[in-house]
């Protein structure tokens, strides 16, 4: 059986993944969510991040019984943290006064495999598709310009 992460998305990210002008979903990591995104281990060189490994994400858009779904393939993922301008890790100090990372997981991916409930409005047509897939792109080269 596959395994499965279930999240909430917002319509934009929804309809451009269902459509698929996006194809990398990226999660904040905090001191709350991180078993759910990432496996630590402690080393002799230090900390291993590990992304948890998960083949197919289940998007919900909104928190009724029939909102709209999909199911989608993860091809992989990626543990981001993000670094200043002098290439130190950013970080940031919780609610509990401890430190932790600022980092993301990105989800790279695949095929839509399912959708439930989605209503005909949600489907782009060509040229909005290459619009939103040109933006999609735009943002993700300046998103990954200002980590690395």
């Amino acid at each position: 059986m596959a395994k499965r992460l279930t999240l909430q998305i917002d319509r934009p990210c929804f309809k451009d993944i269902l459509n698929g002008a996006q194809d990398v979903e990226h999660r904040f990591i905090y001191p709350s969510n991180v078993n759910k995104y990432v496996i630590q281990t402690e080393t002799e060189e230090g900390l291993d991040i590990q992304c948890v490994k998960y083949d197919e994400l289940y998007l919900i858009n909104g928190r009724r019984k029939e909102a709209p779904r999909l199911t989608v393939l993860v091809e992989s993922a990626e543990f981001v943290p993000f670094i200043d301008e002098d290439g130190n890790d950013l970080v940031t100090v919780g609610e509990d006064g401890e430190e932790y990372l600022v980092c993301q997981v990105w989800y790279h991916l695949g095929k839509v495999t399912s959708t439930e409930n989605v209503p005909d409005d949600y489907y782009y047509d060509e040229a909005t598709k290459a619009e939103r897939r040109e933006l999609f792109l735009k943002g993700q080269a300046e998103l990954e310009q200002s980590l690395f």
